[in-house]
């Protein structure tokens, strides 16, 4: 039987970790906009928050941010290290979420910011998600260890660098200010 080496992180961990990103990157993206939703902070049984249509649960992102008379969600997924996918660094989001943020923009027609928070490089990346759909490297990989339903994987240079991080005892820093300009411009400023 062949195993996977690497100690699986226990899932109250990455939900932890998790969260203190949502909560650094809403705090980070707080000055340099009108205003945020925390959607992150907002549960129900323990289940993440979704829109309800028959029966049928459709997670909503992180953070609904929203400036100038425009709105965008965002998404933040955070990853201790980066996954080798056919030799390639790569990040990812679990399939199901992934074709939960498509259909949330589909039905809301606001965009989705992509935003991976990478410790084991220090950076935070972000793209939307219309342009990491359309990405000829998006490789979708119906099961795998990694994902309860599937991945999603696109090279982890693929999204734009936003900033650097800094993490000391249990603090997260986010540096630079590459967003209002470079991603943003567009899509909340006219």
């Amino acid at each position: 039987m062949n195993r996977d080496p690497t100690p699986r992180i226990p899932f109250s961990t990455r939900l932890a970790r998790g969260a203190a990103w949502e909560e650094a990157v809403a705090a980070w993206l707080m000055p340099k906009s009108a205003m945020i939703l925390e959607l992150f902070r907002y549960r129900y049984n323990g289940e993440a928050p979704a829109f309800i249509r028959l029966g049928e649960r459709v997670v909503v992102p992180d953070i609904q941010l929203a400036a100038g008379g425009r709105t965008v969600y965002v998404e933040v997924k955070s990853k201790a290290e980066l996954v080798m996918f056919n030799g390639i660094a790569c990040t990812g989001v679990d399939l199901a979420y992934w074709q939960d943020y498509r259909r949330v923009a589909q039905e809301t027609g606001l965009p989705v910011l992509m935003v991976f928070v990478h410790e084991s490089t220090r950076e935070v990346r972000a793209q939307f998600h219309n342009v990491l759909d359309a990405a000829p490297q998006k490789r979708e990989v119906p099961t795998c260890k990694f994902g309860r339903g599937g991945m999603v994987f696109w090279p982890a240079d693929l999204p734009l660098l936003l900033a650097r991080i800094d993490v000391t005892d249990e603090r997260r820093h986010i540096r630079t200010e590459h967003l209002t300009s470079a991603m943003l411009k567009g899509h909340l400023h006219p």
